[in-house]
């Protein structure tokens, strides 16, 4: 195993900008090395180097990893401690959610009510419509009523017209033979 100074190729006694320069040009030439890596080797190189700069550049750390070199000959794994939890960013990033939730919701209830409101005014034209349609058909069947009371009427009148005709003929008739009648009375007589 190596020490988190070989991992960035450091000495023991590498001052600050000489880790800092040793820490780019390790990811830099990790970055150009050929594609004989796979993806998780290529990731799991990089933390172990950030990790070994971020131990290294630190007083306070490299101290106590120095301490713990000196009491042992090699670390059986390099010493990787994971940053605190950035409980800002997660609390920012539930407050973005919920309020995306939120307003998802709102909208979705407002165009549930528009949609609402929309079929609303459409079952109102529809019914205004039936109501047109339901007066224009009465107005229909009382012309039609209308049409056939005239018929009959004129029916009526040109029955009544006939039986006069006939009353008038049948009138003439008996005129005519009370006249032919008469004559004949008179011609008898004479």
């Amino acid at each position: 195993m190596k020490t988190l100074y070989e991992v960035l190729g450091v000495s023991r006694q590498a001052t600050q900008p000489e880790i800092e320069q040793a820490y780019k040009v390790t990811l830099a030439a990790l970055a150009i090395e050929p594609a004989t890596l796979t993806v998780e080797e290529r990731d799991i190189r990089e933390k172990v180097i950030r990790e070994a700069y971020v131990i290294l550049s630190s007083s306070h750390r490299r101290s106590a990893y120095d301490e713990k070199l000196r009491n042992k000959s090699r670390p059986t794994e390099p010493v990787i401690s994971s940053p605190p939890l950035p409980w800002k960013k997660i609390v920012a990033t539930l407050v973005l959610v919920v309020g995306c939730l939120y307003v998802y919701q709102v909208q979705a209830d407002k165009a549930e009510v528009e949609l609402a409101a929309l079929e609303a005014k459409r079952a109102e034209a529809e019914a205004d419509r039936a109501e047109q349609l339901a007066l224009a058909e009465q107005a229909r069947l009382e012309r039609q009523k209308l049409q056939e009371k005239r018929a009959i009427q004129v029916k009526q009148d040109q029955e009544i017209a006939q039986v006069r005709r006939d009353e008038r003929i049948r009138q003439e008739r008996i005129q005519k033979m009370d006249a032919q009648a008469a004559q004949e009375k008179a011609s008898a007589t004479r």
